[in-house]
């Protein structure tokens, strides 16, 4: 969003979300507001996606999260523990709106 920036750690993350959407609803935005409404939703989705990885221990530093279109969630990358492959499904369909997981994650050999 080229539109707009941001310093969250000097303005803070709420006061950025309501910037972000006070300038969503100007009518000047809105007029090309569709894909823009549909980008941020999209990263909102893999945000949390991210976060949801981070809080059940799965770093996110060999992995890439992706959502192409809303609902669906493309990880690749690479795990270092079969078991963190195996739950990564089950773990990005828990994000709220998320529908169909694509894991391409190869376990690579110990660290």
């Amino acid at each position: 969003m080229y539109d707009i920036c941001l310093n969250p750690e000097k303005v803070g993350i709420e006061q950025s979300a309501h910037l972000i959407i006070a300038t969503a609803r100007n009518p000047k935005i809105k007029s090309c507001s569709l894909y823009a409404l549909d980008a941020m939703a999209r990263l909102s989705q893999m945000k949390k996606i991210e976060a949801a990885l981070l809080e059940n221990g799965i770093s996110n530093a060999t992995i890439r999260v992706d959502v192409p279109e809303k609902g669906v969630a493309h990880i690749t990358g690479a795990v270092y523990n079969p078991a963190d492959q195996q739950r990564l499904p089950d773990l990005i369909k828990r994000v709220p709106g998320i529908s169909e997981v694509r894991v391409d994650v190869l376990v690579a050999p110990g660290q």
